[in-house]
C-alpha cells in the first residue's frame, strides 16, 4: 500500500515538472491579450516626457518577471499585437496608470512566468 501511495506521489511530482506544453502555451496567449490592452498609448512617448514613468518603466522591465516573460514568449514565438488605436501623446496620469496595471498583472502572472521559464529547455546560442 506504502509503495502503491510513494508511486503515485512521484507520478505527481514529474507531471508537476513536465516540459511546458499546449496548456501552458494557451495560458500565455491569455496572459499576452491581457498586457496587448496596456498597449493603447505609445509608450516610448511616457518614456520620452516623463521622468517619473522611465525610470519605473526601466524598474519592471528588466525585473525577472520580465525577462521570464521574453523568454516563455520567444519560446512560444509570441508577438505582442499592436492596437488598432494609440495615443501618441499621453498625459503623465495616464502612462503612470498603464504602468500600474502592468505592474499588477506581473504581480498576478509573475510566478506561472517565472516557473514557466525555468522549465524550458536552454535558448539556443546566438
Amino acid at each position: 500500500m506504502r509503495w502503491a501511495l510513494l508511486l503515485a506521489l512521484l507520478g505527481l511530482a514529474g507531471a508537476a515538472t513536465a516540459a511546458p506544453g499546449e496548456a501552458d502555451r494557451a495560458r500565455v496567449v491569455e496572459i499576452l491579450k491581457q498586457f496587448d490592452t496596456l498597449s493603447t498609448i505609445d509608450i516610448g512617448n511616457c518614456d520620452y516626457e516623463h521622468a517619473e514613468f522611465s525610470s519605473a518603466y526601466r524598474e519592471l522591465t528588466e525585473s525577472p518577471i520580465a525577462l521570464a516573460m521574453q523568454r516563455v514568449l520567444a519560446h512560444y514565438q509570441l508577438k505582442s499585437e499592436a492596437p488598432a488605436d494609440v495615443d501618441h501623446n499621453p498625459s503623465k496620469d495616464s502612462c503612470l496608470a498603464t504602468l500600474e496595471k502592468a505592474k499588477a498583472l506581473f504581480a498576478t502572472h509573475g510566478d506561472y512566468l517565472q516557473k514557466l521559464a525555468a522549465q524550458l529547455p536552454p535558448a539556443p546560442a546566438d
